[in-house]
């Protein structure tokens, strides 16, 4: 993660999808999807970029939360997903999460992966991009996958962050009464932060 233009550049997401192809170089297919920050999309076109241009083929499903992502790599039988996200973080703030067939490529992984990248030695080629619309069957496995749902009133707060398109279609389906609070994406954050664990984030839900 960084703070964008003063330490996370768009070359930085360039490097991470050339690097991580170039560190494991089996790879033919990484899915990419993005959350609503106003960096994301060039975030997620540069990294989009790096991938291509190594031969590995890109499933970009475009814009929605981080399980999200996970769902479609197992889904879709990806070797890879990164997502791009600046989680709970300030608005100027973005950075990646990536998986590796299907488990988390953290810590020492990324490690390795910097010191790939600093070596300078990218392999090449031509992937191609596919992009797929996922949020169906993502709303759909989480219906089969939960449950028993109880017939009661429930406020769900996105706070404008990348969930809002998915809560909104998801309570279409739920017994109960809903009410959903800025579910519109905004990378601005109009309402409040979107950290939930600090207690003023949380004075709309309550009222």
């Amino acid at each position: 993660r960084g703070i964008v233009n003063e330490t996370l550049f768009e070359k930085n997401a360039y490097l991470i999808g050339k690097g991580f192809c170039s560190l494991n170089k089996k790879l033919k297919s990484v899915i990419v999807c993005r959350d609503g920050r106003l960096s994301s999309p060039i975030f997620s076109e540069a990294l989009v970029k790096g991938i291509l241009e190594s031969g590995v083929n890109v499933i970009d499903i475009g814009r929605g939360p981080t399980p999200m992502l996970y769902f479609a790599s197992m889904q879709l039988n990806a070797d890879a997903g990164i997502m791009v996200t600046g989680s709970h973080n300030p608005k100027n703030h973005n950075g990646f999460k990536i998986v590796l067939y299907n488990k988390s490529f953290f810590g020492d992984d990324i490690k390795r992966l910097y010191a790939s990248v600093l070596k300078n030695q990218f392999i090449e080629g031509t992937g191609v991009v596919t992009k797929r619309d996922i949020k169906k069957d993502y709303i759909n496995c989480l219906l089969k996958k939960s449950g028993p749902f109880p017939n009661i009133k429930v406020i769900w707060d996105c706070g404008n962050g990348a969930t809002g398109e998915i809560v909104s279609l998801l309570v279409k389906k739920l017994p109960g009464e809903h009410k959903v609070l800025f579910s519109k994406i905004d990378g601005n954050f109009p309402n409040h932060h979107p950290d939930p664990t600090i207690e003023k984030n949380l004075l709309h839900l309550k009222e």
